[in-house]
C-alpha cells in the first residue's frame, strides 16, 4: 500500500480512516487502496481494481467518481460510497471485468462544512467546485487525471501492456454530472463517456443559447476563466459520448441550493432546458449539440427511473467499440416530438381539394395524442389527416402542431401555392320532361357539365331524400310539390361544383260523367289531352258501334 500523505493525514486528524479503508477492502480480490499523494498532485485516495486478465493494446483505465450521495464531514462515509462501487455484481464492477481493464474509483469528500460548505457539489463537478482556489480541494478534475498517471506509473508498470493516454468514463446521478462535466472540460483526456440520470441537463457545449449566457454548469461561456483553458470542440467531438435517461426519472436537482447556489444559474437553466425533464431538457441538450456539430449519443429507456440498471449492457458495450475503434452511432436515438406532414401537392388551383397526412409525426418518449392544423387563411383543423380547399389565390403557411401525452409540444410550417384555375369547373344537367306529373319518370343528363380535367364523378340529391350517382340517371316523383335537385361534380384534381335547379311535380286528378271518365289535369293542356285520348280509344273498344 502507499504511505499517506502528511498533509492528507493532517487533514483526517489520524491514520484511522486508512486503516478502516484497508480493512473495508481487504476481501474483494484485486482492490487496493492507495492513499493520497500531494506531491504527485492528489489530496485524496483512491481504489483501484485490477481484474485478473488485462486485454491487450493499449488499454484505457475505466474511471467512476465515487458519489456518497449526501454531504457529510465523516470521511468514512466517503470511503464507504466509493467501496460499494467496487463490490462483485456492480454496474462498474461488470464493466471492468468484461472489458478487461482497470477500474479507478477516486475518495472525494462532500463535505457539509469542512474544509468548504455544503453548498460545494463536488461529486457533481459544479462551478462553485471549480472555483475553490485553495486548499486540498482545489481542482479535483486535475487531481483525477493525477490518480491516472500515478496508478499507471505504481501499480500497472508491470502489466505486459502500454496503457492508453485516454480515460473512459462512467457515472450516474451526481457522478454523472461529474463524468459529463469532466469530458467537456478536458476531452483530450477521454476516449469515451457514459453518463446517466443527469435530470436531463447535460453541459451544453454552448456559450450562448435562446438569447442566453450560458456559463459553467449550464454552458461553457466562461470554461477559460474556470480552468485556464478554452473549449476545444474539435476535441470534444473525439469523444464518444453516451448520455441516457429513464423515460419514469423525476430526480431533480432543481430547487436544491447545493445543485444550484450561483445567482441566477438556476433561473438560467429552467429557461434554457425547460420546466420538463425528459420532454423538454433532455431534448434540448440534443439540440444544442446538434447545433454547434458535435456528435453525442442521447437515448431514453422506457418505463425506467432513476436508475442505470437497464443502461448496463448498453454501456459495457458502448465503451467496447469505442476501445476497439467501431461506430457507436446506432447508440442513439432523436429526441423530443418531431412534427411532419405530407401534402399531396406543392401547387394547387382555388377550388382544389389539398389532402395533408401527419402520420410521419414521431416523439420520444410517449406518443402523440392531439394534432391541430392552422391553414393561414382563418381556418382550423383537427386530425393525423385532414383536408382543406382554399378559395382565394395567394402563397399560405401550413402550421402543424403535435401535442404528446406529457404535454411537450412543437410545430412545423410548410408554404403552399395556390393559384386561380385557368379553366373554372361549371356543374349542369337536363331535365326531361320539364314539367312531369307526380308519378312521372323524370330523365337527368349532366352532359352539360364543364371541365378542363377530367370529371370523375356525379352525384345527385333529388330533394325528396334519395339520391344517385352517375352522369344520367332516372327519378319519379311520388307526390307533387316543390323539389330542388342539386348536382356536384368532382374532378381528377379534387376539385368541385355543384348546380342545382328546381322541379315543380304536378298533380293528377279523375272526375266521374256518364259513360265516360273525364280527366281533368291540373297540370295542363298537354296532359289533359293525353290522357283523354287514352280513355276514349278504351271507350270505343268497349262499344264498337
Amino acid at each position: 500500500m502507499e504511505t499517506v500523505g502528511k498533509s492528507f493525514a493532517s487533514e483526517l486528524g489520524s491514520d484511522s480512516f486508512v486503516s478502516f479503508a484497508k480493512k473495508t477492502v481487504s476481501d474483494i480480490p484485486g482492490v487496493e487502496f492507495v492513499e493520497a499523494d500531494s506531491e504527485y498532485g492528489f489530496n485524496y485516495p483512491y481504489f483501484i481494481y485490477i481484474p485478473d486478465e488485462i486485454r491487450s493494446g493499449e488499454p484505457p483505465i475505466l474511471v467512476e467518481p465515487n458519489n456518497t450521495g449526501t454531504s457529510t464531514d465523516d470521511f468514512e462515509e466517503h470511503i464507504e460510497g466509493a467501496e460499494l462501487q467496487l463490490r462483485e455484481g456492480t454496474g462498474t464492477r461488470q464493466i471492468s471485468d468484461e472489458l478487461d481493464i482497470p477500474l479507478i474509483v477516486p475518495v472525494f469528500p462532500r463535505p457539509r462544512s469542512e474544509p468548504v460548505d455544503w453548498e460545494h457539489y463536488t461529486h457533481a463537478l459544479d462551478v462553485e467546485t471549480l472555483e475553490i482556489s485553495s486548499g486540498k480541494l482545489e481542482r479535483i478534475d486535475l487531481q483525477l487525471l493525477s490518480m491516472v498517471e500515478h496508478s499507471k506509473e505504481n501499480l500497472l508498470s508491470d502489466r505486459p501492456v502500454s496503457f492508453s493516454d485516454k480515460i473512459i468514463l462512467n457515472g450516474f446521478s451526481a457522478s454523472g454530472n461529474f463524468v459529463d462535466r469532466f469530458a467537456v472540460l478536458h476531452p483530450e483526456s477521454v476516449l469515451s463517456v457514459t453518463a446517466g440520470g443527469l435530470n436531463g441537463m447535460a453541459l451544453l457545449p454552448k456559450a450562448e443559447m435562446d438569447g442566453h449566457e450560458l456559463p459553467y454548469h449550464v454552458g461553457i461561456s466562461d470554461i477559460e476563466s474556470l480552468i485556464g483553458k478554452s473549449f476545444d470542440p474539435d476535441e470534444l467531438d473525439r469523444v464518444n459520448q453516451y448520455l441516457y435517461m429513464g423515460s419514469e426519472d423525476d430526480n431533480d436537482t432543481i430547487g436544491y441550493g447545493d445543485a444550484w447556489t450561483e445567482d441566477g444559474l438556476e433561473e438560467t437553466a429552467l429557461e434554457v432546458y425547460g420546466e420538463d425533464i425528459i420532454g423538454e431538457r433532455f431534448p434540448k441538450c440534443q439540440e444544442a449539440y446538434e447545433e454547434v456539430g458535435i456528435e453525442a449519443q442521447f437515448k431514453i429507456y422506457e418505463g425506467v427511473g432513476h436508475s442505470p440498471r437497464e443502461a448496463r449492457d448498453d454501456i459495457v458495450e458502448f465503451h467496447r467499440r469505442s476501445i476497439e475503434g467501431d461506430d457507436v452511432s446506432e447508440f442513439g436515438e432523436k429526441l423530443g416530438t418531431h412534427p411532419e406532414f405530407e401534402i399531396n401537392k406543392e401547387k394547387l388551383d382555388t377550388g382544389e381539394t389539398l389532402e395533408l397526412d401527419a402520420s410521419k409525426s414521431k416523439t420520444n418518449p410517449g406518443e402523440i395524442i392531439k394534432y391541430t392544423w392552422d391553414f393561414g387563411d382563418g381556418e382550423t383543423a383537427v386530425g393525423k389527416t385532414t383536408q382543406h380547399t382554399y378559395t382565394e389565390p395567394g402563397t399560405y403557411e401550413i402550421t402543424l402542431k403535435a401535442i404528446t401525452e406529457i404535454g411537450a409540444t412543437d410545430t412545423i410550417s410548410k408554404n403552399i401555392e395556390v393559384e386561380t384555375s385557368e379553366e373554372d369547373i361549371n356543374a349542369d344537367f337536363k331535365i326531361d320532361p320539364e314539367n312531369p306529373m307526380e308519378g312521372e319518370q323524370i330523365e337527368l343528363n349532366a352532359d352539360d357539365s364543364k371541365s378542363p380535367e377530367e370529371i370523375n364523378a356525379y352525384t345527385w340529391d333529388f330533394g325528396d331524400g334519395e339520391t344517385a350517382v352517375g352522369k344520367t340517371t332516372q327519378h319519379t316523383y311520388n307526390e307533387a310539390g316543390e323539389y330542388q335537385i342539386k348536382l356536384e361534380i368532382h374532378t381528377e384534381k379534387g376539385r368541385q361544383a355543384t348546380k342545382t335547379k328546381q322541379i315543380e311535380i304536378q298533380e293528377t286528378t279523375t272526375e266521374e260523367t256518364p259513360g265516360l271518365k273525364t280527366i281533368s289535369a291540373l297540370s295542363g293542356l298537354a296532359g289533359s289531352a293525353y290522357l283523354l285520348n287514352k280513355q276514349k280509344q278504351k271507350q270505343q273498344e268497349k262499344d264498337p258501334d
